[in-house]
């Protein structure tokens, strides 16, 4: 639809302790907002060249697969 925006990616890095929530369909019925923080990060290693995040927060089901996001 027109009204939609697209999230843009962030241009910094994620770092331990920030707070961060993501946005899920809660199993099929409403959206749910779940808050947490990102408590490790590390590098990938081959193939899968990435950083990967390590999150802190009470993720309920149809949350997989949610954008992380910040409060930028």
């Amino acid at each position: 639809p027109d009204t939609v925006k697209p999230l843009r990616l962030a241009n910094y890095e994620a770092n331990t302790e920030q707070h961060v929530f993501i946005v899920g369909s809660n199993e099929g019925q409403s959206f749910s907002i779940q808050t947490g923080i990102i408590s490790t990060q590390y590098q990938a290693v081959k193939p899968l060249l990435q950083q990967t995040l390590n999150i802190s927060l009470n993720a309920r089901g149809g949350a997989s697969g949610s954008p992380v996001l910040d409060n930028k």
